[in-house]
């Protein structure tokens, strides 16, 4: 499992705007400047820096030998999308709060 790295902040008028606004990390990751996080632990909530309202996206590489099924569990305060090898596979849009997992 590589580092968990982070994006910047990209603030929004409101919530919705947030989660359905593609902001730079989904239109061209390279360009993005990731900030890695190897002190994030599995299974723990982390504060992210920003405006309450704002998208902030989390990016992992995981490296595995052949395809699998695989389990993933992620947590979200609010909504969550998740790519996997650049394929939207999971939106979830809700207001919540996060609880560790």
């Amino acid at each position: 499992l590589g580092a968990w790295e982070v994006s910047t902040a990209y603030p929004a008028d409101a919530y919705p705007a947030a989660f359905d606004t593609a902001f730079a990390p989904e239109s061209d990751p390279e360009a993005v400047q990731w900030a890695p996080k190897p002190e994030w632990t599995d299974g723990e909530i982390h504060a992210l820096d920003g405006d309450a309202v704002a998208a902030v996206y989390l990016r992992r590489t995981l490296t595995v030998a052949q395809a699998a099924p695989f389990k993933l569990r992620l947590g979200s305060n609010d909504g969550l999308r998740l790519w996997i090898n650049g394929a939207e596979v999971h939106a979830h849009r809700e207001p919540r709060a996060a609880e560790p997992g």
